[in-house]
C-alpha cells in the first residue's frame, strides 16, 4: 500500500468511526440514510460463514431490534456511521459493481434499503485491484461493527462458534500463503 493509499484510508477510518462527525472527506453518495427508514449492511464470511449486520439506529429501538428476530451477529449503529460506511463502499466501487450474489463468492457484502439489495462479492481468481477494493471496504464495515454495542438476550444455544470461525479463517489463510509461495511450474 502506498504512503496516500495508507493516509486516506487512515483518514476515512477516523471519520467513521469520529462519534458525531457530520462530514468527511468528499466521498460519493450512492445511497442515503433517512431517519426512521432502516438501511442494513451485512458482511457474509465465507461460502457459509458467520453473517454480519448493521442496521442504523433510528429506524428501531435497541429492546425492538435485539428482541427480535435478529441473528446473534447483528448491531445497531448510529445513522451517521452507517451513512459514513455506505459512502466508504461507493467510493470503493460497491454499487457500481453490484450484481446477484454469485455462487463462487468467497465473502458477500450487501446494502438493503427498503426492496432495493446490492451485492458486491470477493471472488476467487478476481484481479488484486478488485480484491484490495473490497477487503479495505470489508475493513471499513468490521470497524463501525466493532465499535458498536449489542445487547442480545444470552442464548448459549444460538451463539455462533466464533472459534470455529477463527480456526477456518486460520486454515484458508495457511492455504493461500502455500499456493502463493508455490512456483508458476510447481503443480497443485
Amino acid at each position: 500500500m502506498t504512503a496516500f493509499a495508507l493516509a486516506r484510508t487512515t483518514a476515512l477510518l477516523t471519520a467513521v468511526l469520529a462519534p458525531g462527525c457530520a462530514t468527511g472527506p468528499d466521498l460519493p453518495r450512492a445511497v442515503t440514510v433517512v431517519a426512521g427508514k432502516p438501511v442494513r449492511v451485512l458482511l457474509r464470511q465465507g461460502k457459509d460463514g458467520l453473517v454480519f449486520v448493521l442496521q442504523n439506529a433510528s429506524s428501531t429501538t435497541a429492546a425492538d431490534f435485539y428482541d427480535g428476530d435478529m441473528p446473534p451477529l447483528a448491531k445497531i449503529a448510529p445513522d451517521d456511521q452507517v451513512q459514513m460506511l455506505l459512502d466508504i463502499l461507493a467510493d470503493k466501487g460497491m454499487f457500481a459493481a453490484a450484481e446477484p450474489a454469485p455462487a463462487d463468492a468467497r465473502d458477500l457484502l450487501v446494502v438493503e434499503q427498503g426492496d432495493r439489495r446490492w451485492s458486491w462479492a470477493r471472488r476467487r481468481g478476481a484481479p488484486a485491484a478488485e480484491q484490495t477494493a473490497f477487503l479495505e471496504a470489508r475493513g471499513y464495515f468490521l470497524a463501525v461493527y466493532n465499535e458498536s454495542l449489542a445487547y442480545h438476550p444470552a442464548d448459549a444455544e444460538h451463539r455462533p462458534d466464533l472459534m470455529a470461525e477463527r480456526d477456518r479463517m486460520r486454515r484458508e489463510a495457511e492455504a493461500t500463503r502455500r499456493r502463493l509461495q508455490r512456483s508458476p511450474g510447481d503443480q497443485p
